[in-house]
């Protein structure tokens, strides 16, 4: 049975990386990343080679069943995330909870967590807290947020920077603008903050603090290719006009209010302008990762011919088994991006139908795609071309058998090998002096000497040795073992025989016998 090792990376500084973490990436069979990008950049660092595999919540569902046989066949598996612990806020609970079902052990290391040095910089009360990580971002929130009116220890939440304000000010509906709070952002970085005070005086330095800096950010040229770049700028166009429109009537309604009261609003505003905009963008970047994905595939596709002359040979007939391959597994990946997308734009604050309508055009194409390697399949198989990965999947096959066969051998031999030691004793009997001797006896005590020669003892299973007789007329068991479990039976020549009458009350306490004679 293999072994999973749950492992803090840092949040920021990679000072704080242990060195234990260190050494159990080393010796990992497999390293699971929550992005394989990132934690290739930490590997690659302290020069750490080990295979990677990507795990995170678009497919956990998917890949533990595979992770939980790697560890069965007797695997050394690794789990990390982008930064910190794994399972706080990151994926980790599922593959977690599968190897304690299957008794798989699991280990923990202790490191970087980002809420504890936040905590414990506060100032707030640390003694007692609830961790409550990201809120919901609309269903299910207010009602989250509700039900902790009544909460005296210290809260701990996760958010990001985007909506920082926005959740702030909720808090402070809500918990009261009076209610202490400590915002910590850039942990164990350069720029590491800690903003302390009032709810009303968090919201006020981080509404005039970061105004400039966050509409720059949205007013920087953007230089990301899209799908249909037209398309995109009307997108964001409805975005700032909806926004503005919502500036205006505000101000129209709100004109006799308080000038600062206004500002803020105007700048709560502007600030949900440069979030929607920065989820639009990564939104955007799926996309296109999508559309290369597919841009790959019409260029496979057009290197498949599949007339007589192509097939003739071998290695033209092996080219297009490779094709077929590639755009097989490229249809596959563009059908988890696809999904991993849908999932984005279901948690996005952004809704747009024409993303909506962009997402199913691309569901149509795949399904199309889908349909015409399927129609080449059935035209390679017309021309008994085998592909590949059917070839692939029968060699798999039968190294599969030959495995469970190694395998079931194994445990059978394993299982053999803990029945006999669950059912092995052993026994010595002998005088005084020959049990000193033999350093068995020492000082009146039985067995209370490591150095005590085991060579001495006769192994017997205990489901059939039930009788050992000792050619001596009286006898003493040293060792202690439960009474009315055994008997000592004379002989017709007074000779005593050790009769188990319950041999697993009998061996309960020890497996070791030992019997003085004289």
């Amino acid at each position: 049975m293999g072994r999973l090792y749950v492992v803090p990376t840092p949040v920021g500084n990679l000072e704080d990386m242990t060195f234990r973490a260190i050494r159990i990436l080393k010796e990992a069979d497999l390293i699971l990343a929550e992005d394989t990008r990132t934690s290739g950049i930490l590997l690659k660092h302290f020069e750490i080679k080990n295979a990677m595999q990507s795990y995170h919540k678009f497919n956990e569902h998917k890949t533990v069943e595979g992770i939980i046989n790697r560890l069965k066949a007797g695997e050394t598996i690794a789990l990390v995330s982008d930064a910190g612990t794994p399972g706080i806020s990151d994926p980790g609970f599922l593959v977690v909870r599968e190897c304690v079902k299957n008794d798989i052990e699991v280990q923990c290391l202790p490191g970087a967590t980002a809420f504890v040095p936040a905590l414990v910089a506060s100032g707030l009360p640390d003694e007692r807290f609830c961790f409550e990580g990201f809120l919901p971002q609309k269903k299910g929130r207010m009602t989250r947020l509700n039900g902790l009116v009544e909460e005296t220890r210290t809260m701990i939440f996760y958010e990001s920077p985007y909506r920082l304000v926005k959740t702030l000010t909720q808090f402070a509906e809500i918990f009261g603008p009076e209610r202490q709070v400590s915002v910590c952002r850039e942990i164990s970085k350069i720029h590491e903050e800690s903003v302390r005070g009032t709810l009303q005086e968090v919201i006020a330095h981080f509404t005039a603090t970061e105004r400039e800096e966050r509409l720059s950010l949205y007013w920087q040229e953007k230089k990301i290719e899209v799908i249909n770049s037209k398309q995109i700028k009307t997108m964001k166009k409805v975005v700032l006009f909806s926004l503005c429109a919502a500036a205006v009537l505000a101000s129209c309604n709100n004109a006799g209010q308080n000038k600062d009261a206004l500002k803020l609003q105007n700048d709560s505003l502007m600030i949900e302008l440069s979030n929607r905009d920065a989820e639009l963008d990564e939104i955007m970047g799926a996309f296109n990762e999508i559309q290369e994905g597919f841009r790959e595939i019409n260029e496979a596709e057009n290197r498949v011919d599949l007339t007589g002359d192509a097939i003739e040979n071998k290695s033209s007939a092996d080219k297009i088994k490779e094709d077929i391959r590639f755009i097989s597994e490229k249809l596959k990946s563009n059908r988890e991006q696809i999904a991993k997308l849908e999932e984005q734009l279901k948690n996005s604050n952004y809704q747009s139908a024409q993303l909506k309508k962009a997402i199913k055009n691309l569901t149509a194409q795949l399904e199309e795609k889908q349909r015409q390697i399927e129609t080449l399949q059935a035209e390679l198989a017309s021309k008994n071309i085998r592909i590949a990965e059917l070839d692939e999947a029968v060699s798999d096959l039968n190294k599969n058998v030959d495995q469970l066969t190694a395998e079931n051998e194994a445990k059978t031999k394993t299982v053999a090998a803990q029945d006999k030691a669950l059912n092995t004793a052993w026994y010595v009997f002998g005088t005084k002096s020959e049990l000193k001797d033999q350093k068995i006896l020492n000082r009146g005590d039985v067995l209370k000497d490591n150095e005590f020669n085991k060579d001495y003892f006769t192994e017997i299973d205990i489901r059939k040795d039930k009788e050992i007789k000792l050619y001596s007329k009286r006898a003493t068991l040293l060792t202690t073992h439960p009474a009315g479990s055994y008997e000592l039976a004379k002989d017709d020549k007074g000779q005593l025989t050790l009769k188990i009458t319950n041999p697993n009350q009998f061996w309960s306490v020890s497996r070791y016998l030992v019997i003085q004679v004289r």
